[in-house]
C-alpha cells in the first residue's frame, strides 16, 4: 500500500501536465490506499476532492447526453465515499459521519434529477430577456464546437501542435465569456440562475426549513451487502440498517410478479374478478413482507409524532 500511496501521486503530477479528465481516477484510488492504511484526513480530502474535480469536469461538458453519461461512469466514487463515511460512523459514532454520509447521498441522488428538471423550468422561464438567453444558447453551441473540434485535433494521427493551442484559447476564451455571462445573470436574475444551478438540500435545511412537525424523509442507500436507510424529522437524525439488495430484489421481484399477472390478463382483455379473487391474498401478504423491510418497526418510535 505505501508503493500504491507513491504511484498515485507520481500518476497525480503527471496527469495533472496531460489532461486533467481522470485526476478524479487517481484521487480516489489514493484515498482508497489511505482508508485501507486508515489515514482518516488524508483519505476524506482526497474522497472530497475526487468528487470536487468530477462536478468540475461535468460542468465544463456542455453536451447534455456526455454529461449524463459522465455522470453514470463516476456514481461508483460517491459510492465508495459513502461506504467509508459510514464506516467510520460504526468505528467513531458520534463524530458526524452519518450526516456527511447523507450528504453525499443526497448530492448524487439529486444531481442529474434537479439539473434536468431545472433545464427544463429555466427554458420556460418568464421576465428574462430573449436576449440573455439567446447568448446563452449561441456560447453553449459555440463551446459544443470547439470541444469537437479539440477532441478530434488530439485524436489525429498527425498532431498539431499549434492547431491545439489554437483550439484551447478559443475555448479557454469562450468558458470565460460564459462565466461572466453567468456572473451576470446570477446578480440580475437570481430565480432564473437558482433554475438552472439546482443545489442538493442540506440537512440543516431538512430540518429546519423543510419538514414539518409531523414530517419525515427516508433515503436508502441500497448496496449488495447491505442497506442503509437514512431517517430525518424536525429533531432527530439517525440511521438505520436494512437487507441488502440481494434480499430487498428477491421481495421486489415477488411483489412484481403478481402485477405482471395482473397486467398480462388486462392486457389480453381476461377475467380480474377471478384473477383478484385467487391473487390478492397473496399480493397483500407479499406486498406488507416488502413493506416490513423496507419500514422496519424500529422506525415506529423514531418518526411517532408528539402532539
Amino acid at each position: 500500500y505505501a508503493e500504491a500511496l507513491t504511484l498515485y501521486r507520481q500518476s497525480l503530477a503527471l496527469e495533472a501536465t496531460l489532461n486533467d479528465s481522470q485526476i478524479w481516477r487517481f484521487l480516489l484510488g489514493l484515498a482508497s490506499t489511505e482508508a485501507t492504511l486508515d489515514r482518516r484526513s488524508d483519505a476524506l480530502r482526497h474522497f472530497s476532492a475526487a468528487l470536487e474535480h468530477i462536478e468540475k469536469l461535468r460542468s465544463e461538458l456542455t453536451d447534455e447526453s456526455n454529461r449524463r453519461s459522465f455522470f453514470v461512469t463516476t456514481l461508483s466514487a460517491y459510492d465508495d465515499y459513502i461506504v467509508y463515511l459510514l464506516e467510520l460512523n460504526r468505528r467513531f459514532p458520534g463524530k458526524s459521519y452519518d450526516r456527511k454520509a447523507l450528504q453525499i447521498l443526497e448530492r448524487k441522488q439529486a444531481r442529474a434529477l434537479l439539473e434536468e428538471i431545472g433545464k427544463s423550468s429555466a427554458r420556460r422561464f418568464a421576465n428574462v430577456p430573449p436576449e440573455v438567453t439567446a447568448q446563452e444558447t449561441q456560447l453553449t453551441d459555440a463551446l459544443d464546437s470547439v470541444d469537437r473540434n479539440l477532441t478530434n485535433a488530439r485524436s489525429a494521427q498527425n498532431l498539431d501542435a499549434t492547431a491545439i493551442s489554437d483550439i484551447e484559447k478559443a475555448q479557454s476564451d469562450l468558458r470565460m465569456r460564459q462565466e461572466s455571462l453567468q456572473s451576470t445573470i446570477k446578480a440580475n436574475y437570481p430565480a432564473y440562475y437558482t433554475l438552472q444551478h439546482p443545489q442538493p438540500i442540506t440537512l440543516d435545511d431538512l430540518q429546519h426549513n423543510t419538514l414539518r412537525a409531523d414530517e419525515a424523509l427516508l433515503s436508502y442507500d441500497a448496496h449488495d451487502d447491505y442497506t442503509t436507510l437514512f431517517v430525518v424529522t424536525r429533531d432527530k437524525f439517525v440511521t438505520l440498517s436494512l437487507p441488502s439488495t440481494v434480499v430487498l430484489g428477491k421481495a421486489v421481484d415477488q411483489v412484481r410478479s403478481h402485477i405482471d399477472v395482473m397486467l398480462n390478463i388486462l392486457h389480453n382483455q381476461g377475467d380480474v374478478s377471478a384473477w383478484a379473487t385467487r391473487d390478492l391474498p397473496g399480493y397483500a401478504a407479499d406486498s406488507h413482507a416488502l413493506y416490513r423491510q423496507l419500514i422496519p418497526s424500529s422506525l415506529v418510535p423514531i418518526i411517532a409524532h408528539k402532539s
